[in-house]
């Protein structure tokens, strides 16, 4: 597990390529009446970094101390990356240059139905800065590298990290004793000669070799080898999608397998892996723990819509769950996780039939606090509240549906007919309960910070399910 109080006193640089990533959000109202373009009335526009920038989001989302150097332009999305960044506490020292700030726009769009469609992405870039730019780009770095415990380089070929600017950094990493870790792109590596480690993903190992390495596991650490003594690299760790993860040092290599077992969307991944390589290595961890966390940590963010930084809260309770979300050690959970967490908000029941209602419940519970646990009746629990033609669903399915929620994060059984003895040994901060309730008349609630009563959803009861289901 990743020392977080030793990362949070550790400065981590993020040197290299700076995007801004905007995204516009609107409903197709019309087509133009001269040609067949949708016409998208825009009700929300959010910024995130992207590139360099998502790297060191990852970083200070992990509790260290990030900056990130890179290109901007003089114009608007400037102040929008600028104000990013910062409020994601990174230090973000840019280079105002006479380019504009490199921009990808996505367009998404919302039809009749609902649903929702990406569509078009508009680029804004120009990568040709002049000489002046690289100086003070250099001098920014010189300033800044002596006191950094990790530096990353995030080439994404914009302009930053020329052949000049990675040998410099490299060099001068060497001689403070500082690792450097580079996530890679393009033909020429030899720009990165040194560094202590390179993180590519498959198709970036394979566009340095004369053939696609993907036909057999051998061929890829044959050639991982020969790359990783080429460039005089202390490891290479090479991300191979559903094959996992290689890890390659000079005493050898060995493999991980891939730890996302729900993969919804891979951007970003690249990101938090080498985000979380740095932190590791910061803390001076050894190669496998740090390769092990790495791969943990870009597991979970593929089972999350969008590009979403890997949060230290992310790692810490994965550690206390299984893939079915369900807690083993209550006790060990309560003792270790509880206190780390502003708000641990808490609700139960039968969740027999999973319907609307229950899905609205749960998300506005979600909306509470950091953490969501659920107290689920056990199989008795339930033939005692509702009869024995009851449960429908086996403990085993209900709570692997309920685990199958991004906004749920842990399920704790019980026995018993109410939760109360969950809620005392838990003691949330916010409990959470669904019906037609006072807070007096709630089980538990002297347990709990405050006690927050959700209306039912009309029209949605899983008796009134079962009922017609039966009479038809």
């Amino acid at each position: 597990m990743l020392d977080f109080d030793k990362l949070a006193a550790k400065n981590i640089l993020v040197i290299g390529d700076v995007i801004l990533d905007k995204f516009y959000y609107g409903k197709v109202t019309r087509f133009t009446p001269d040609a067949p373009v949708p016409i998208i009335k825009t009700e929300k526009i959010l910024n995130s970094p992207g590139g360099a920038g998502n790297v060191a989001n990852n970083i200070a989302s992990l509790g260290a101390n990030a900056t990130v150097i890179g290109f901007t332009g003089t114009d608007y999305h400037y102040h929008d990356i600028k104000q990013s960044l910062e409020k994601m506490d990174i230090n973000a020292l840019l280079i105002q240059t006479q380019n504009p700030t490199i921009t990808k726009a996505n367009i998404i769009g919302e039809n009749a139905d609902g649903e929702t469609q990406k569509m078009f992405r508009l680029d804004t870039e120009c990568t040709d800065y002049e000489e002046t730019d690289y100086k003070q780009l250099i001098s920014t770095i010189e300033e800044n590298i002596s006191t950094a415990d990790a530096v990353i380089i995030s080439d994404y070929q914009k302009g930053v990290c020329t052949t000049e600017v990675c040998k410099m950094i490299i060099h001068t990493c060497k001689e403070n004793n500082i690792p450097v870790l580079v996530d890679p792109k393009g033909k020429d590596w030899r720009k990165y000669t040194g560094a202590t480690l390179i993180k590519p993903n498959l198709k970036e190992l394979s566009v340095i070799s004369d053939k696609a390495i993907t036909e057999s596991p051998e061929d890829v650490v044959n050639f991982g080898k020969k790359v990783r003594s080429t460039y005089n690299l202390s490891h290479l760790v090479v991300s191979q999608s559903s094959q996992g993860v290689l890890c390659i040092s000079e005493n050898g290599h060995f493999n991980l397998a891939a730890s996302a077992t729900d993969v919804k969307d891979v951007i970003g991944a690249g990101d938090a892996m080498i985000a979380t390589l740095g932190c590791c290595l910061a803390i001076q961890m050894n190669i496998r723990e740090a390769a092990e966390i790495a791969n943990h940590s870009s597991g979970i963010v593929v089972e999350k819509v969008g590009t979403v930084p890997i949060r230290k809260t992310d790692l810490e309770l994965s550690a206390y769950k299984t893939n079915t979300k369900l807690i083993k050690d209550l006790d060990a959970f309560v003792s270790n996780i509880k206190d780390k967490y502003n708000k641990i908000v808490f609700t139960n029941g039968c969740f027999d039939i999973i319907h609307k209602g229950h899905l609205t419940h749960l998300k506005q519970a979600r909306a509470y606090g950091d953490v969501l646990i659920i107290g689920l009746n056990s199989d008795a629990s339930v033939k005692k509240l509702r009869g024995k033609n009851r449960p429908i669903n086996t403990f085993e399915d209900r709570r692997d549906v309920l685990a199958g929620f991004e906004f749920v994060d842990f399920v704790v059984e019980f026995d018993d007919e109410t939760p109360l003895e969950l809620i005392k040994a838990i003691r949330p901060d916010v409990l959470v309960k669904g019906g037609n309730y006072t807070t007096d008349e709630v089980v538990g609630k002297e347990f709990a910070q405050e006690t927050q009563i959700l209306p039912l959803l009309e029209g949605y009861s899983t008796n009134e399910i079962i009922k017609t289901m039966t009479e038809e």
